[in-house]
């Protein structure tokens, strides 16, 4: 049982690298420089679209209120996990 299931997970990871060599590295790049539909223009346009805001006084003191609350580690750990603290998982 324990060989057979050693064979498949080998096996299933020689399809995945053959698979991999079929990929091409250019296709991420070729499409974000592409013009989205609808007149959006492409990626490297979206930081002319929308200039950076100014923080406002309301911005600066709830900023100031969440970096003086103690951190949450489940919480943290929650993000690096890719799940929120409850999700319903034990």
């Amino acid at each position: 049982m324990k060989k057979a299931l050693l064979v498949s997970v080998c096996v299933i990871a020689l399809i995945v690298w053959v698979i991999s060599w079929f990929r091409v590295p250019d296709a991420v790049s070729a499409s974000a420089a592409r013009p989205w539909p609808g007149g959006s223009g492409s990626l490297e346009s979206v930081a002319d679209r929308f200039p950076p805001l100014h923080a406002n006084d309301a911005s600066r003191k709830l900023t100031a209120l969440a970096t003086s609350l103690p951190q949450n580690e489940v919480a943290e750990l929650g993000r690096l996990n890719g799940r929120l603290p409850n999700d319903g998982l034990p």
